[in-house]
């Protein structure tokens, strides 16, 4: 795969227009299914054309090509994960910025992040799920689209994190410390989406929904407590 800049002009998303736009989303469409299941290398131009209910003509005319078409499905995802996500951490940022924050605040802005969080990783839902895949398989195997689903949304994630927690732990947001706390804290998130199956089989859930949810937010936001409250005790570092 080649490596066009993250900054390429972004997917058309906005709702069908007229026929030419339905048939630019039947093949995102099509894309996040394929791609999620075989991964870029293993998504032939067939495949995606015949998902899509479209000729193999319309990926290079639409998009340039195959590649075009992913990056198209990876702007899907950075699509959906700002809407549903970056309004609720341009929230927390805002109340960060007052001046008597005090540092029990911040625990409480910590649960509202993890709250905010684990409901949008774990929901159930086929396009999620394909999503996720494609997210996985970026972290896994990365591609020059790597760059997009990190500037698109989880370096916002990463940096309002570490925003929370680094008065806890160090003198600064950007101590490698800080960052290495927020990347362990994001990973037990992250745990319960990748190990999905073998987490239901172990709890003897069917889904992960509201209940479920609810007890996975309480776990971590009070292992997110622990973690803070542990750092805080032995002292600011440099």
């Amino acid at each position: 795969m080649s490596d066009p800049e993250a900054s390429r002009p972004r997917a058309d998303l906005s709702p069908p227009a007229g026929r030419g736009d339905a048939a630019r989303q039947q093949l995102i469409h099509a894309g996040l299914q394929i791609y999620a299941k075989s991964g870029f290398e293993g998504a032939s131009t067939r495949a995606l054309a015949k998902a899509a209910g479209a000729n193999i003509a319309a990926i290079p005319y639409y998009f340039g090509g195959k590649e075009g078409l992913y990056l198209a499905v990876v702007d899907f995802i950075v699509d959906y994960y700002r809407q549903h996500l970056i309004p609720q951490l341009g929230a927390i940022k805002a109340k960060l910025d007052q001046s008597d924050l005090t540092l029990a605040a911040r625990r409480e802005l910590l649960r509202d992040f993890v709250n905010v969080l684990v409901p949008l990783v774990l929901q159930d839902g086929e396009e999620r799920a394909l999503m996720s895949r494609i997210i996985s398989r970026e972290q896994l195997d990365p591609t020059s689209a790597f760059d997009r689903l990190y500037l698109g949304f989880i370096r916002d994630l990463n940096d309002t994190l570490c925003a929370l927690i680094w008065p806890f732990i160090a003198q600064r947001p950007t101590h490698p410390k800080v960052k290495l706390v927020a990347q362990s804290l994001l990973g037990q998130v992250a745990f319960f989406r990748t190990s999905r199956e073998a987490v239901l089989k172990t709890m003897g859930w069917p889904a992960f929904k509201g209940k479920q949810i609810d007890e996975i937010c309480t776990l971590i936001g009070e292992q997110a407590d622990a973690i803070i409250r542990h750092h805080e005790s032995k002292g600011i570092v440099s």
